[in-house]
């Protein structure tokens, strides 16, 4: 779903690179980010991370954006589908045994007020307000759709 092939583009011109440029920085044969970029080449992970370093953009910040910006897309999705289907969100899961008895001793005098702060230091909120404010920096990609002709069309067209 993610493909990374459309933000190739956006990296390289706020690099103020040319395709020529960038294929040369990052050792490529010429004309491959020109593929890349037209979708014409599957990328490969070392050419992504080639084109993230010579684009001079940090690896983690960039997969936080792009996670982020999807996210955006789906959250309001899930939302209206759950309530269409009736269907509540499923619980978090549990955080690790060892490290909830570690916190429930070294809060064994407060309990309640560690308790209380513990359920308001709500990781998804945290994680979510991260992913959205990473996805700030990523330019929203717009599908091409290429119409295709059908195959009697085109060759009703070829025989005349």
């Amino acid at each position: 779903m993610i493909d990374f092939r459309g933000m190739i583009a956006y990296w390289r011109k706020a690099a103020n690179l040319t395709q020529a440029e960038l294929d040369e920085a990052c050792k490529f044969p010429g004309g491959t980010v020109q593929r890349l970029e037209q979708k014409r080449l599957i990328l490969k992970n070392e050419q992504l991370v080639l084109i993230l370093i010579r684009t001079d953009r940090n690896l983690f910040w960039t997969m936080s954006g792009v996670l982020g910006a999807l996210y955006r897309q789906l959250e309001p999705l899930d939302i209206r589908l759950r309530a269409e289907l009736g269907v509540p969100e499923p619980p978090v899961p549990d955080e690790d045994p060892e490290y909830q008895a570690d916190l429930d001793r070294m809060f064994s005098a407060m309990e309640s007020v560690a308790k209380r702060m513990y359920r308001a230091a709500d990781p998804r909120t945290s994680m979510r307000d991260f992913l959205l404010r990473a996805a700030a920096d990523v330019p929203a990609v717009e599908s091409r759709r290429r119409r295709v002709r059908s195959k009697k069309k085109q060759k009703d067209t070829m025989d005349r």
